[in-house]
């Protein structure tokens, strides 16, 4: 669930994923660059960052068990 907020560095400490939470930050301001300024205002975009990284979250935390779930069960 951390993965999008944490990272590994060379020596294996835990580090903050900038790079991660940069683009959806990112992502997030620019898309609303094109709406209209009623439409793009910072709090959109912030519901946009929040979105994007929970649903890497979620994705992450499906990655992370769906081979298990899709595995026969032991004994069949």
């Amino acid at each position: 669930m951390t993965a999008n907020l944490v990272t590994y560095d060379r020596n294996a400490g835990e580090t903050p994923h900038i790079s991660r939470v940069g683009s959806a930050f990112a992502a997030g301001f620019t898309g609303n660059l094109w709406m209209r300024p009623d439409l793009g205002t910072p709090p959109r975009a912030m519901r946009g960052v929040s979105m994007n990284l929970g649903i890497g979250s979620v994705f992450n935390l499906v990655r992370e068990f769906s081979p298990r779930a899709a595995a026969p069960l032991p004994g069949k």
